[in-house]
């Protein structure tokens, strides 16, 4: 609900929580319920309806996606100056931010946080890592090398795995 309050609605109003209720009640038929992270999600039924309205929007796709990428990334609490606490992300943050902000063309300043590539899911980001040339990040560098390593690591051993790599390839 709290990503989806901050997106205009078409008359610019902030939506409410009496207006997803009313939009579940009277469109629920095109939506799918399902979880993903302990977490319930709703997507569009089918993808014919995602194709109409990405066609009838007033936003291009891309407008779209900096909206989603900022609303997320303000959903991210900031720890005194000391970085962002992605340990306390809501999962899908943890888990869709790098394919919004690809899309958006802002992955850039993601990947410049150490704590983002230690907390993101590593597929997705690997993915979104795959569709762009981020040049003279050794961060990146760096994780690209380690990711393999990655699948049912928890952010602690991926960090020590990092640590390992970077200590071994660049002393």
């Amino acid at each position: 609900f709290g990503i989806a309050s901050t997106q205009p609605s078409p008359t610019d109003a902030p939506l409410t929580e009496g207006d997803l209720s009313w939009l579940v009640g009277n469109a629920g038929a095109y939506l799918i319920e399902s979880g993903e992270d302990g977490q319930t999600v709703y997507r569009l039924y089918h993808q014919a309806l995602v194709d109409y309205f990405r066609r009838t929007a007033k936003w291009s796709a891309r407008d779209v996606q900096r909206r989603m990428t900022d609303t997320l990334f303000s959903q991210v609490r900031e720890a005194g100056g000391h970085g962002r606490r992605w340990d306390l992300a809501n999962p899908y943050i943890q888990r869709h931010l790098a394919t919004h902000a690809v899309a958006a063309g802002r992955l850039g300043a993601l990947t410049d946080d150490w704590r983002y590539l230690l907390w993101a899911d590593p597929h997705n980001l690997r993915r979104a890592l795959s569709q762009v040339t981020i040049r003279d990040n050794p961060l990146v560098s760096l994780y690209l090398r380690c990711v393999d390593d990655f699948p049912g690591a928890g952010p602690l051993e991926r960090a020590a795995m990092m640590q390992g790599v970077a200590l071994r390839d660049e002393p």
